[in-house]
């Protein structure tokens, strides 16, 4: 799926990657970096059957348009109920709140997972402390809402 995509040759072994620990796509920011611990929260994520690094622009990866292009959530996961799981992370300073771009993304996200009927739930993660369990949180919570609700 990503044969030609430089691999994540980090600290870390992720255990549910959907196309094994070596094979996971590098990630936009550095080993143990915000990015790095929001895939931690999802490889950790119960219920969790597999999940794949999104590469952003890449002909295999998964995307919603936008009003401008398109665009490329960092994280899709299938979960063992056989929901999917999107997931897109948001440092705190451009989360929905502060940001545009995101709040649009959100909008769509929501969208699509009120469309799926109740087969999708999409997320924009962020971390307030650097801590992987608030992510953990955010994400257990967006589960267990029905799918398109807000988080």
């Amino acid at each position: 799926m990503y044969i030609d995509v430089t691999k994540y040759r980090g600290m870390y072994k992720f255990k549910r990657h959907f196309m094994g620990p070596d094979e996971v796509p590098t990630f936009d920011s550095k080993d143990g970096g915000e990015e790095v611990k929001c895939a931690l929260a999802l490889d950790s994520l119960p219920g969790l059957k597999y999940w794949t690094r999104n590469v952003s622009r890449h002909p295999n990866s998964f995307s919603l348009p936008t009003s401008t292009d398109k665009f490329y959530p960092d994280f899709v996961a299938v979960m063992e109920d056989g929901r999917l799981l999107v997931v897109e992370y948001k440092g705190k300073d451009r989360s929905p709140e502060e940001s545009r771009d995101s709040r649009e993304k959100e909008q769509i996200g929501q969208a699509w997972a009120k469309a799926s009927g109740r087969k999708a739930v999409f997320v924009i993660a962020t971390m307030e402390r650097g801590d992987p369990k608030e992510v953990r949180t955010q994400l257990m919570n967006a589960l267990a809402m029905p799918a398109g609700s807000k988080t």
